[in-house]
């Protein structure tokens, strides 16, 4: 039960770190300019982002 709450925490605190890098990589696509009118995009770039991170952490995503 102890070993379960300490990989919990590392889950968690590893989707909290997926997040504000997507969060920091998705404001630096907007202060560039880079503001593209189709609301889809802005749905589905950090979905993607954390996607990815997911595959490379060797996890499936939620």
């Amino acid at each position: 039960e102890f070993y379960f709450f300490i990989t919990f925490n590392a889950w968690i605190g590893r989707k909290a770190l997926e997040i504000i890098i997507a969060k920091r990589l998705y404001y630096l696509f907007l202060k560039r300019g880079r503001k593209i009118n189709n609301k889809m995009w802005y749905i589905q770039f950090p979905a993607n982002l954390v996607g990815r991170f997911n595959i490379g952490t060797g996890t499936v995503g939620d």
